[in-house]
């Protein structure tokens, strides 16, 4: 079975056919799990929003990132956080993570906020998204969005909404928001799973991904 962190998924659906056929391909010809580029902003964003530490005692810290496009990529990512905080007040909560697994079984997908917040009466799980390409498509965010929230009202501390926020705008995805666009997720998933049942066939292997079981990625 495919392993997606959030992150990973949104990208993947918001991909042109082919790029996604290629993604699918290396997904399932991958052993092992590859680098969290995104960590290093995450547990920055944590720091700044859950335990309330400073962003310039944050931002100092940019330096210890040994790879220059990361720590552009964390810096700019900071930035826009600092920008849209600043304009959206709440209070943070914490909510735990659920994994979606498709009808299949082909690919499953965590769902691991990076924060929660409270916004007028409704508490929001939020996932910070940080990636410059694909373009974050909103329809798209929707549908994969909507598969957990069937998962959190089987939880006891479940968010009233769910949410991306991109920090490439910024902008905040609410599910609440969504319109018809939430009833994208099962037609979304149908494609994923019919994707990777061709491309295991192209390759020779059991659709099921028993033989290749990568680790989450970002």
């Amino acid at each position: 079975m495919l392993s997606f962190g959030t992150s990973a998924f949104l990208k993947l659906v918001c991909l042109n056919d082919r790029p996604q056929r290629t993604a699918i391909r290396q997904r399932l010809l991958s052993s092992g799990g590859a680098y969290d580029y995104h960590r290093s902003l995450r547990l920055r964003a944590q720091r700044y929003l859950v335990r309330g530490e400073s962003m310039t005692a944050i931002a100092a810290s940019i330096d210890e990132i040994a790879r220059a496009p990361e720590r552009n990529s964390v810096r700019v990512g900071l930035e826009r956080l600092e920008i849209w905080r600043t304009g959206y007040a709440g209070s943070i909560l914490d909510y735990g993570s659920v994994t979606y697994e498709s009808p299949s079984r082909l690919f499953k997908v965590a769902f691991a906020p990076d924060f929660g917040i409270q916004s007028d009466d409704s508490g929001v799980a939020v996932h910070i998204w940080n990636t410059v390409q694909p373009r974050l498509l909103p329809e798209m965010t929707y549908g994969a969005i909507s598969l957990f929230r069937p998962l959190y009202e089987e939880t006891d501390n479940a968010p009233d909404d769910l949410a991306v926020l991109s920090l490439r705008e910024p902008e905040l995805y609410r599910l609440s928001e969504a319109g018809g666009y939430a009833d994208m997720g099962a037609d979304l998933v149908a494609r994923i799973e019919s994707t990777v049942r061709e491309v295991s066939d192209e390759l020779d292997l059991p659709p099921d991904g028993e033989e290749h079981a990568p680790e989450p990625r970002p």
